[in-house]
């Protein structure tokens, strides 16, 4: 991670905007960097859900109206399987008979409004990868991983995404101080940097 804090990073870092809606341009002594701010914002997501999620298990919201999930019978299975895993990472799940399942609770910090995709996006990764919990509901580490990315995913900044001025501030220096500030959770570049030479030699300023 970077060593710079953030009141150090005013001085030589300047946010000079966003173009096309999904890249935020930087400005600092050694040139110019694109950030697309999905990719910086699934991967600050992602490194504050899997802090809290190896601390302590993090806070829930009740949903004053329950989702009901209607699946497949191979997903119910799976998913009845995943609830005790769930539980900890704050989603509270209770089978309804057949192939129901309701949804009551979420972790407080992801937004509940998209939770039904969410919660099917999970079943179809973890039965995709076939990093099944074991019957207990016990998880492994490459199974709660696939898991946080998603929810970071479901809950970060899309392309074609107004932001104003100070929340590509906060997102910058936030991404700053990440311990992987370059690669979001799927391995994606997350900047792109430019040096003042790189600039000086496309306008033939130095050969």
């Amino acid at each position: 991670g970077s060593s710079i804090v953030p009141h150090e990073l005013d001085r030589h870092m300047r946010v000079v905007g966003q173009v096309m809606g999904t890249y935020i341009i930087v400005e600092s002594m050694e040139g110019v960097t694109l950030i697309d701010q999905h990719a910086a914002h699934e991967r600050i997501v992602y490194e504050q859900l899997k802090r809290r999620s190896k601390t302590f298990r993090p806070p829930s919201q009740h949903l004053l109206v329950p989702e009901v999930l209607d699946l497949n019978f191979a997903q119910t299975a799976l998913l009845e399987k995943m609830i005790p895993a769930l539980r900890d990472l704050g989603f509270e799940l209770e089978p309804f008979g057949g192939t129901t399942i309701v949804l009551k609770s979420v972790p407080a910090l992801i937004d509940h409004c998209n939770v039904r995709e969410l919660i099917h996006d999970m079943v179809d990764a973890i039965m995709e990868s076939g990093l099944e919990s074991g019957d207990d509901g016990s998880y492994g580490e490459a199974w709660l991983d696939a898991c946080l990315i998603l929810m970071a995913c479901h809950n970060s900044i899309r392309a074609n995404q107004t932001m104003t001025p100070k929340e590509m501030e906060a997102l910058v220096h936030q991404l700053d101080t990440c311990e992987n500030a370059y690669h979001c959770p799927h391995g994606r570049p997350i900047r792109v940097m430019w040096f003042r030479q790189d600039f000086e030699r496309m306008f033939k300023r130095i050969v």
